[in-house]
């Protein structure tokens, strides 16, 4: 982590310490799990917080899960800042190559075999320092166009948007009732930039660049799923193994290899996002996780039963590449299941014919279960063919592999090599797909 001089940002104006290519970054606000702070460089493009492994098991990506992961943009300098103003500035510039050739390993284990690691993924092997720097200054230039709101935090911890006049608007919190905020964005952000406020020095944070999955969603439903049945990693110590170990045996990873960590659906009839968290995840039995999935697919006026037959082929699709991948495992990893909460058939929905037993099945449930951002500020309570050609991201829905801090394969560490496919992370998947076909059966009686 590169160290910036106190001296050089106090009393500051914001814009005179940057260089013309720098771009300025906003909130990911349909994050709904983490605690990583995700950021948006632009419409199609998120900035992530540089973790060592994850930088180099995208770097070694085999072909064949390619289109179940967000594709690798490169990295990125992030300058964590506070202005005259009193709000926090994050603003991100390329990375130079020999930046990127010291990236620190310090903190990382020494078992991992960087001189092994091979890159059969030439995409993200060959994304260069240029590339991303073509990237930023296209998003630079644009931005000067752009009349797009700036979400801004306060030292106070406040959240405000700064109007196209200059102006703030302090209420952004307020809004937690609009569709367009999720309660989980704005404790990690929070929570995230504070800790960087708190610290001694204003740090130039490392960071990734992948693509946005959600992007081409209005209003994203987005279903975050740890999977598989070990969450540690190889390398994580004694206690923090036992932690996990414990989190796994009381919850529905054990059982079902797949546990929820946060999801968010587009309700119609209210205009807002149902909310879950982790916390909300962990409680949940095996009963109850298949009761949440089902709440999942509900928009407020019917069930899309539509949409689970393609996630379904996705995931059997994705076995079928899992299951060539000796040596690969993938702890901890999330596996995101999204739809478009807005599209052209469900905004007609009012006038459609809505099944009775969808109707009947939600109606009496909407007043105690339906929980709108509003009041979801509290942690503990928030929150059939198959093709091998299916594309990830077909029309009505998008499944993705992500979060590979703890993910390891036989070319990264040379001291611990599985044998053979990662049969926990299959098992949630196979858990998944049945869970999945009990909703279209129940529905069909």
């Amino acid at each position: 982590m590169v160290i910036m001089n106190n001296a050089q940002l106090q009393g500051q104006d914001y814009d005179s310490i940057y260089p013309p290519d720098g771009v300025s970054l906003q909130p990911f606000l349909h994050q709904v799990s983490g605690r990583a702070i995700m950021m948006c460089l632009n419409e199609t493009t998120v900035c992530k917080p540089l973790n060592f492994r994850e930088y180099y098991f995208y770097q070694s990506l085999p072909t064949d899960i390619l289109q179940y992961t967000p594709q690798y943009k490169g990295v990125v300098n992030v300058n964590i800042e506070e202005t005259k103003d009193g709000t926090i500035a994050l603003t991100a510039f390329p990375s130079h190559n020999d930046e990127n050739d010291q990236i620190d390993k310090k903190e990382e284990n020494s078992q991992l075999s960087l001189s092994k690691i091979t890159t059969t993924n030439k995409n993200n092997k060959n994304v260069s320092n240029d590339s991303c720097k073509r990237l930023i200054t296209q998003v630079h230039s644009a931005g000067e166009r752009s009349s797009r709101k700036r979400i801004r935090l306060k030292r106070t911890g406040s959240l405000c948007i700064e109007r196209s006049d200059g102006s703030l608007d302090n209420d952004i919190e307020k809004s937690t009732q609009k569709p367009r905020f999720n309660p989980w964005t704005l404790k990690v952000y929070k929570e995230g930039l504070t800790r960087h406020l708190h610290s001694t020095n204003k740090v130039v944070q490392k960071c990734i660049l992948l693509e946005n999955v959600a992007s081409r969603f209005k209003c994203p439903c987005i279903l975050d799923l740890k999977m598989g049945t070990r969450v540690h990693g190889d390398f994580d110590d004694d206690a923090k193994r036992q932690r996990h170990l414990e989190k796994c045996a009381k919850s529905t990873t054990q059982s079902l290899g797949v546990r929820l960590a946060g999801m968010q659906v587009y309700r119609h009839e209210s205009g807002t996002f149902l909310c879950r968290n982790k916390y909300f995840g962990r409680s949940l039995t095996v009963e109850g996780f298949g009761k949440t999935l089902r709440e999942f697919f509900y928009n407020g006026y019917k069930m899309r039963i539509d949409l689970i037959q393609p996630i379904i082929n996705n995931l059997r699709s994705l076995i079928k590449k899992l299951n060539k991948l000796p040596s690969y495992r993938f702890y901890s990893s999330s596996l995101l299941v999204m739809y478009d909460g807005m599209s052209e058939d469900v905004q007609n929905c009012g006038s459609d014919k809505i099944s009775e037993k969808s109707n009947k099945d939600f109606s009496t449930k909407a007043s105690d279960q339906d929980e709108t951002l509003s009041s979801r500020e509290d942690d503990d309570n928030i929150q059939s063919t198959e093709n091998e050609e299916i594309v990830s991201g077909s029309e009505s829905v998008d499944v993705r592999m992500i979060d590979f801090a703890k993910s390891t394969h036989g070319n990264m560490d040379a001291s611990i090599i599985h044998k053979g496919p990662d049969k926990g992370y299959i098992f949630g998947l196979e858990s998944l797909i049945e869970v999945l076909n009990n909703i279209i059966i129940e529905d069909l009686q």
